[in-house]
């Protein structure tokens, strides 16, 4: 048995997350994601990990993300 981080942290694209509030609150939305994006602030720190999810105009940060499910890989 093989386990995996449900953390949005780790999402890939077709997996389907439910999106937390900051205080780590389940909010009931969930989408399928999209897209992924990294993006640095500062050369020196680990980067942001975005998340562009289905129905959304806005991309969410992976840290607010919770895997549901996880895409069926070939």
């Amino acid at each position: 048995m093989m386990l995996w981080s449900d953390s949005g942290e780790s999402a890939k694209i077709g997996d389907l997350v439910e999106v937390i509030s900051p205080q780590g609150i389940p909010t009931g939305v969930k989408r399928l994601v999209l897209g992924v994006m990294e993006r640095y602030q500062k050369v020196d720190h680990a980067p942001f990990k975005y998340l562009y999810l289905e129905g959304e105009d806005y991309k969410i940060r992976a840290a607010y993300a919770r895997i549901v499910s996880r895409a069926r890989r070939k």
